[in-house]
């Protein structure tokens, strides 16, 4: 029997590894484009970035989260066939929906948009990356079906194909904001040539036949029509803090909060590997009956992830000034104080990406669209509020980051509510108060009243490192985490096929009843 805990390990060490440098390197784009473009001009192409994000999100229709949970079930059953119909089916629908929005978009007034991103450049720029799009849609698909079948490097490199074809594209044809779109169309047209490729090494695409299968669309149907609503409304809300963004406050707000934003974001790259991979792994679980290991294996990585995202959290707070002074010019340094508020926002969506997708392979779309929608609902109402409010003091942005960090924490709860309801969880509550009130002491508390004595930056390093031993020694005093556990998940890692009584063993039994009992 296959070792889930193996996979899901190696898959989330892949996909990190790979989202390191994908980060590092989409990060290193905007510092190239923070400095080289006028404030006013990289406020711009994020603006049209964000909405071309937005046209990203609802061109699937719902139907390409469809992937992540037919494949693996699918697979199971050896129906190739199958497979083939449904990514050809979705392909299709994602293509239509592209040149609909796409013509749409060109028969628009273009002073309206004009008016809209305070800028001549922004319709023409929209246009190119709406190709960005088109191609980027058909890419997705093909790496969807990399995760579903647990092909977890050639899903990961895709995006860290992209950047680095922008990032050679932009230091080679300068700096003009129309050319970073055209940039942007070059990137995504490699990444598709390069995944076409593999998809086509690892499936035999024109070997197998297309069917239609009235059973399986109606199920298809039935899975992504809730989720056809999320895209197509929760979306453009989920977005609302940078349209709005746009629409009431200046460029230079949004350039600070485009500044604020990736870098909270790293926080993801810690969540984002083990959401990625237990979709499809709690699908196929799913699939054969086997919710025990749902349960735990997902209370492994939300012991885990807690405490590695307290670490990383703690490094943002702390050093915030001079992670956005250093990288993005002393202009943007303002963001300080909206860093260390997002960063916490940004901890708790970490948590959901793992959350969400596990109810997403349980084949709850129903339920965590509503999810969704009434976070979007509540950050479309905070918006309102909170940008024009804090806008009077040149803050806006502050007002989106407030917003956006209590939805997160919002939609922990709800989250968290559906997992126990429909898979019996219940998160470590005992671990994570214990790694909070630890962390808060040692990475937090303890960091800044240094700094109200010294502002060297070599003396704030050396007494963070030592801050993070001690976090680290008191989880293990407090054993919230000793070393035989990690050695034992170690020892399992490295086994590739185990036996059943392996896996559902006395300890894993215990586990799961002592947190049901909690």
């Amino acid at each position: 029997m296959k070792n889930y805990t193996s996979k899901l390990l190696q898959g989330a060490g892949i996909i990190f590894i790979f989202s390191l440098f994908t980060s590092l390197s989409g990060y290193f784009i905007r510092l190239v484009l923070a400095h080289k473009l006028s404030q006013d001009d990289f406020g711009l192409f994020f603006a049209v970035y964000n909405v071309i994000l937005l046209v990203g999100w609802i061109k699937g229709l719902g139907f390409s989260s469809a992937i992540g949970k037919f494949v693996p079930e699918l697979k199971v059953k050896n129906d190739n066939s199958g497979i083939k119909s449904i990514m050809v089916f979705i392909a299709s629908f994602t293509f239509l929906s592209t040149i609909i929005m796409f013509i749409i978009a060109f028969f628009l007034p273009a002073e309206l948009l004009d008016s809209y991103f305070k800028s001549g450049l922004g319709r023409p720029l929209l246009l190119i990356l709406f190709l960005f799009v088109l191609l980027d849609g058909f890419s997705q698909i093909m790496t969807g079906f990399f995760i579903a079948t647990h092909h977890f490097a050639l899903y990961a490199s895709r995006d860290l194909i992209i950047r680095l074809i922008v990032l050679i594209g932009l230091l080679t044809f300068g700096f003009n904001v129309i050319n970073v779109g055209w940039v942007y169309v070059v990137g995504v047209s490699g990444a598709l040539i390069i995944n076409s490729y593999f998809f086509l090494q690892n499936f035999k695409f024109f070997s197998y036949s297309l069917k239609v299968d009235k059973v399986l669309f109606k199920e298809v149907f039935s899975f992504s029509a809730p989720l056809l609503l999320r895209d197509v409304f929760g979306v453009l809300m989920a977005r609302v803090d940078m349209l709005m963004l746009t629409f009431f406050r200046p460029l230079k707000e949004v350039a600070i909060y485009n500044a604020i934003l990736p870098t909270a974001d790293l926080l993801m790259l810690l969540g984002r590997p083990f959401g990625r991979v237990m979709f499809p792994l709690s699908s196929e679980l799913q699939a054969l009956k086997d919710q025990q290991q749902i349960v735990y294996l997902l209370h492994k990585t939300h012991k885990y992830l807690l405490m590695l995202l307290l670490a990383l959290y703690g490094i943002i707070f702390f050093f915030s000034d001079l992670i956005l002074g250093l990288l993005f010019g002393q202009e943007y340094m303002v963001g300080s104080l909206g860093l260390k508020i997002l960063g916490l926002g940004v901890l708790f969506s970490s948590l959901n990406l793992v959350d969400y997708d596990v109810l997403m392979g349980l084949g709850k779309s129903k339920e965590t669209t509503k999810i969704i929608l009434g976070a979007n609902v509540l950050n479309l109402v905070l918006n309102l509020i909170f940008i024009p409010w804090f806008g009077k003091y040149g803050l806006g942005y502050i007002g989106a980051i407030i917003t956006t960090t209590i939805s997160s924490i919002f939609v922990t709860f709800l989250l968290i509510y559906n997992l126990r309801k429909f898979a019996g969880y219940k998160p470590p509550f005992r671990e994570w108060f214990i790694s909070g009130i630890v962390g808060g002491s040692a990475l937090f508390a303890g960091p800044w009243l240094f700094t109200q004595f010294t502002k060297n930056i070599y003396l704030r390093t050396a007494f963070f490192v030592l801050c993070l031993l001690i976090y680290a020694g008191l989880l293990l005093l407090l054993k919230v985490v000793s070393v035989g556990e990690i050695k034992s998940m170690i020892r399992l890692v490295r086994k590739k096929d185990v036996k059943t009584e392996e896996i559902k063993t006395e300890k894993i039994n215990e586990e799961v009843a002592k947190d049901r009992r909690d």
